[in-house]
């Protein structure tokens, strides 16, 4: 709640965040790409399609709190879906491969600017979820 420790908020947070990511992984394997499409564009989202196939749009959840979701379908073997937070928690990254249910996380910001406030705590609640672990962690044991 204020940067720092694992408060049940948090993990409250991290849980609809991960949803989130379940929810948007199971409509392009169940409804396919364009369906997800027209739902987020009709719930008011603002979504991007790009001619490399790559979808990109915005989740708010709060003023102070969203996520910038990118779907990247060029290549099948590197599908994936990746999130970015923003607000508060500015710096949060997501990695999620397509054909795996398992996502990785870690704090990722532009060079000189500090992550938001709870990023720090949001990594951590998230990596208490299931199906998610540091990406860190995972780039050190592949290159060890």
């Amino acid at each position: 709640m204020f940067g720092w420790g694992n408060s049940v908020e948090m993990q409250r947070r991290a849980a609809k965040v991960a949803l989130t990511l379940h929810i948007v992984r199971s409509e392009l394997t169940e409804i396919g790409l364009q369906s997800m499409v027209e739902r987020r564009r009709a719930e008011g989202a603002k979504v991007v399609v790009t001619e490399d196939r790559a979808v990109m749009f915005g989740i708010s959840f709060s003023p102070t709190r969203w996520y910038d979701f990118r779907i990247d379908l060029a290549d099948r073997d590197t599908a994936a879906i990746s999130a970015l937070g923003g607000g508060e928690d500015y710096g949060v990254f997501i990695l999620a491969p397509l054909d795996d249910e398992k996502a990785w996380v870690t704090v990722k910001t532009e060079p000189g600017k500090p992550p938001g406030r709870n990023a720090k705590a949001m990594v951590r609640a998230l990596q208490a979820e299931p199906g998610f672990e540091s990406l860190d962690r995972a780039i050190k044991k592949i290159t060890r």
